[in-house]
């Protein structure tokens, strides 16, 4: 017997026009009926159909009325920030941090819990749903409706399926984080790799909104990438586009947590700044103890090695930004992280380098932002707009 999928397709094309109107409101607002229909294709009728609806459901507000040269002045319309929430959690080995964002994208409240999730068990599960909760527990008077949890994990992540494929900081291998988190909340749960998450962030409401092409990159801890092709984020066949921390640097290099030797991280990272500084002043003859990241971020700029430690690290970062444009041809890059304190002794060598080494006019331009971090936030921020962006935003395909 053959189905008549007659209403599921029509089902279908009602969420993928609901999905369009709400992301044209996000992008225009305040926006009228008319100029809806103009820019989605869909008929006036369709358009005061569904967004009756997105109104009914509290996603969507007026916002007054529009100017006209004649007749009925039509209604504005924009999104209720408060209309849903959603859940982003940023976690790393002894630590996880989690926020309440808004439609605006803006965070309403945040927890922060220092526990050790370096394993993989139910127990990890259970630590990572009790937060949930708390969170919720401590807002539910003033954030009703949350749609799902977004989780910012380093590494290589399988976000279609929500599996964690290789996270070394974590010490997470195949670890099933989305589905066992979702059955355990009885909510969405969305899990991708952290930088990717800011991406996210940076397409629905941050510096990447005028672009169609951009990269981001994010520079600490670790070194990681997130890919904007098309306005929508790129992940690879897998899930593993973007570990640009990945790419050898120094062939028989230093040998890298995940194992092989070389990586542009363990160069340009915390840790591979501190290895360089520490090789600099072995061979110059100091015998002082091994530096910390502080003593290097804080040194005087008369302090040659300190300043032979930055241009070095920052021009194997800018031959590695040269790469990334010559494969991407970005129209932007967006940098960010922990490492945005390293100052011009590292960004200004690595700039030069990156335009000595663009293929023809790449970098010609080339936008590159140095966006000031603003802390663990920045990650679950990120986490949450992955929510939002796949709940709410992204049409159905």
């Amino acid at each position: 017997m053959e189905l008549d999928t007659t209403l599921t397709d029509y089902k279908s094309l009602r969420d993928n026009n609901l999905h369009r109107l709400l992301n044209l409101i996000r992008l225009n607002a305040p926006v009228s009926r008319p100029d809806l229909a103009t820019a989605s294709g869909l008929s006036p009728a369709t358009v005061l159909a569904l967004t009756n609806e997105l109104s009914k459901r509290g996603l969507i507000i007026e916002k007054g009325t529009a100017n006209a040269p004649r007749g009925r002045r039509p209604t504005l319309l924009a999104l209720d920030p408060a209309g849903s929430y959603a859940i982003g959690l940023m976690i790393r080995e002894c630590e996880t941090v989690g926020s309440i964002i808004n439609l605006h994208g803006s965070i309403i409240a945040s927890l922060h819990w220092n526990l050790n999730l370096a394993e993989q068990s139910e127990h990890t599960i259970d630590c990572i749903a009790e937060l949930v909760e708390e969170l919720i527990s401590q807002n539910e008077a003033t954030c009703k409706h949350i749609i799902g949890v977004g989780c910012a994990v380093s590494g290589y992540i399988d976000s279609q399926n929500g599996i964690c494929v290789d996270s070394w900081q974590l010490g997470w291998h195949n670890f099933a984080l989305g589905p066992l988190l979702s059955e355990r909340l009885h909510m969405p749960v969305l899990v991708s790799n952290n930088v990717s998450c800011i991406s996210c962030y940076e397409n629905l409401f941050g510096r990447g909104q005028t672009y169609q092409n951009f990269l981001t990159i994010a520079l600490g801890r670790g070194l990681g990438l997130g890919i904007v092709l098309n306005g929508e984020i790129y992940s690879g066949s897998t899930g593993g586009a973007g570990e640009f921390g990945h790419t050898v640097a120094v062939v028989d290099g230093r040998r890298c947590e995940c194992g092989h030797r070389g990586c542009l991280e363990e160069y340009v990272a915390h840790r591979g700044l501190i290895a360089t500084y520490s090789e600099l002043l072995r061979a110059g003859g100091f015998s002082q103890a091994e530096p910390t990241l502080e003593q290097l971020l804080q040194s005087p700029p008369d302090d040659q090695m300190a300043s032979l430690t930055f241009r070095k690290a920052g021009r194997l970062f800018g031959a590695g930004l040269a790469s990334i444009v010559n494969l991407f041809n970005p129209e932007c890059i967006i940098i960010t992280g922990e490492g945005i304190e390293y100052g011009e002794r590292f960004f200004d060598p690595a700039l030069q380098m990156l335009h000595e080494q663009a293929f023809s006019r790449l970098a010609s331009s080339l936008q590159v932002i140095l966006e000031p971090w603003s802390g663990y936030e920045s990650w679950t921020r990120g986490a949450g707009a992955l929510v939002l962006s796949h709940l709410l935003f992204t049409p159905v395909r």
